[in-house]
């Protein structure tokens, strides 16, 4: 039996999501949260620690420019690791970031790692799902 599997170019892909990755850290970096939602797919979803779910690129943008008008924001991020799926349309991407703001309670200065979900759409990667992870220690649930 035949196959139509075709061969996936793993580096150019992984080059292709760092590149998108890049358009969303210049887009924070310059404060510009079209350029962020930008990456994002049509129904991209931003899973930030304490806050409600934020999905869809106008809700994106939103969230984008109400997070990045805090006075001090400053956002860095690394992708350590991208692993692209056997069929070349979807793949994730581990990596670690450095949040800094003055917050209404004081001064954040965050770290943490985050995951990202990546699906093609033509020949473009689109953000799926954004989830960073603080490594902070968090409260607990019930204030304990």
């Amino acid at each position: 039996m035949p196959t139509t599997l075709t061969q996936v170019d793993v580096r150019a892909e992984e080059e292709a999501i760092r590149r998108q990755a890049r358009k969303y850290l210049d887009g924070a970096k310059n404060k510009d949260a079209e350029a962020v939602a930008s990456v994002f797919a049509r129904n991209g979803v931003f899973l930030y620690p304490g806050m409600p779910l934020v999905q869809g690129q106008s809700a994106l943008r939103d969230a984008f420019s109400t997070f990045m008008s805090t006075p001090g924001f400053a956002l860095s991020f690394e992708p350590t690791q991208i692993e692209i799926a056997q069929a070349g349309d979807l793949a994730y991407e581990l990596g670690t970031y450095r949040l800094t703001m003055e917050a209404p309670e004081g001064r954040v200065d965050d770290t943490g790692k985050y995951v990202s979900v990546w699906k093609k759409a033509g020949d473009r990667w689109e953000l799926v799902v954004d989830a960073p992870s603080s490594d902070q220690p968090q409260q607990q649930a019930g204030g304990r």
